[in-house]
């Protein structure tokens, strides 16, 4: 047992280091025979459930495959609002103010469609109306730049220079048309409805290994089994099959979340727009508090982040924490999402949601179901993945690309950490590096230390006992099973 103090112990049971959305975990069955479908979709989050409900009524046959139902999703804050920190200052100043508000009504359409989607489908999933405020602490600079670019387009707001909980706060702006849920019982219930219909077949504890193009085919190999499809839709966390120059043009944000006992009068959802982000929501009767927001490469010990968020947890609200995850997020360098084919082929992609992957998650579904049945979509450009670029989009481009650079490069010169303790090994045995985990009955568990996606070593993540991949978060569990992408292989020493 590792105790900080008295709120902050860490993997000893006090702690439920899980997401507050996932109390039961709902299946489906895997997959078991080999499948001919006219699409399949990868990955069965908010993206996937979104584009399957988009495609239900086509006359085409539709198999969604998902690895585990314990999906990127449910580590969300799950706010579905266009009040993103100064997201439109950021593309405003790589692009144009044109561009920026043109992603404000993208995220207006979302909002609206996915209200729609629950309200015709009667989905329980504990939607509520809420104010949403963005605030800050320091310079009040970047908010008079959101300030303005909300006042030019005529979009209300009001100004107040205090919060309803203990969070300081100098200056904050407030709307009042936005929303959360519960993201795990949106995706869930509108799954169980989706596999009600005879073209749509839906599988879970799937994860897809190999796809290859035969002819106007793709041979998916899944579970051993194989899939014949004329189109895919990757809506996973991180797509596996994609563009060159996808891991150049995107990063992954790692932040850590917490929930605990804490009524109020009025819900909430609120975050800030300093370095240090503080972002919170009301659920029934608790608080979702997430902070430590932070490039996953920058960072290599998750366990201090951990302790570091409980102690500032603990500072403001002096309340011992029920859960806490760990969340994950693609971030693109010109804060726009990635939605749309992937030139000459006839693969779809839709991520790089920048932390707000509810309403993006909703509004890039509807364009690439639409691109599908060759319908109009006014977001096709603004998302497309093989979109112009300028020369401020290319200097993000190559700092974020020497960072990961930098990442790799340090992880084949320093395998063993500093913070790791006696039940870590890292061994070099015939040219190959391995990691071994020595479990509280001195079981060892022995792994190659390799990422199968692009070859970073692998660090071990002591909060949720996994082994992680410090360059695109793929991550293993202690006997080498993947558990989340872009990897789609094992770790496992009988792979050989």
């Amino acid at each position: 047992m590792y105790v900080y103090n008295k709120y902050l112990h860490i993997n000893n049971g006090d702690i439920m280091n899980k997401s507050i959305w996932i109390e039961k975990e709902v299946c489906f069955d895997e997959i078991k025979n080999n499948i001919n479908t006219d699409i399949l979709i990868i990955g069965g989050g908010i993206s996937g459930t979104n584009v399957l409900y988009f495609l239900k009524d086509t006359s085409k046959k539709i198999v969604l495959v998902n690895n585990t139902n314990n999906n990127t999703t449910c580590y969300s804050t799950a706010k579905i609002t266009y009040l993103q920190q100064d997201t439109y200052t950021k593309i405003k100043n790589i692009y144009n103010d044109e561009i920026a508000f043109k992603y404000y009504q993208s995220q207006k359409d979302a909002i609206k469609l996915i209200t729609e989607i629950i309200n015709k489908e009667n989905i329980d999933c504990d939607l509520e109306k809420v104010n949403s405020t963005i605030f800050t602490n320091n310079k009040e600079e970047k908010l008079k730049k959101e300030k303005k670019f909300l006042k030019n387009h005529n979009i209300k707001f009001e100004e107040k220079n205090d919060l309803t909980i203990s969070i300081p706060c100098y200056r904050n702006i407030e709307v009042n048309d936005t929303y959360m849920f519960n993201p795990y019982k949106y995706i869930t219930k509108l799954k169980e409805k989706l596999n009600k219909n005879t073209n749509i077949s839906i599988y879970d504890h799937s994860i897809v290994t190999s796809i290859k193009k035969d002819k106007d085919k793709y041979k998916v190999i899944c579970n051993n089994k194989l899939i014949t499809c004329n189109t895919i839709i990757m809506a996973c966390h991180y797509p596996f099959k994609i563009e060159a120059t996808f891991p150049f043009r995107t990063y992954l944000e790692k932040s850590i979340v917490s929930a605990f006992d804490y009524k109020l009068n009025k819900n909430i959802s609120m975050i800030n727009i300093d370095k240090d982000v503080i972002s919170c929501r009301s659920y029934k009767d608790k608080l979702i508090f997430l902070t430590n927001s932070h490039n996953i490469n920058s960072k290599e010990d998750i366990e201090k982040e951990v302790k570091k968020h409980l102690k500032k947890q603990k500072e403001m609200f002096d309340i011992p924490p029920e859960y806490t995850w760990i969340n994950h997020d693609i971030m693109t360098n010109d804060s726009l999402p990635i939605a749309g084919r992937i030139k000459d082929t006839n693969i779809y992609i839709l991520t790089g949601y920048n932390t707000w992957g509810m309403t993006n998650s909703t509004i890039c579904a509807k364009l690439v179901s639409d691109l599908i049945e060759e319908k109009e979509n006014k977001y096709q450009e603004l998302f497309n993945p093989n979109r112009n670029t300028n020369i401020k989009r290319i200097v993000n481009d190559i700092a974020y690309s020497l960072s990961s650079g930098s990442t790799l490069l340090y992880n084949k010169l320093s395998h063993n950490k500093d913070f790791y303790r006696n039940d870590i090994k890292i061994v070099k045995e015939d040219g190959i590096i391995y990691g071994i985990y020595i479990d509280e009955e001195k079981h060892e568990h022995k792994v190659y230390n390799l990422c199968p996606h692009m070859k970073c070593n692998l660090i071990f993540n002591y909060f949720d006992k996994t082994w992680d991949c410090p360059c695109h978060g793929s991550r293993f569990d202690i006997d080498g099973n993947v558990i989340k992408g872009p990897s789609n292989l094992s770790i496992k020493i009988d792979n050989d």
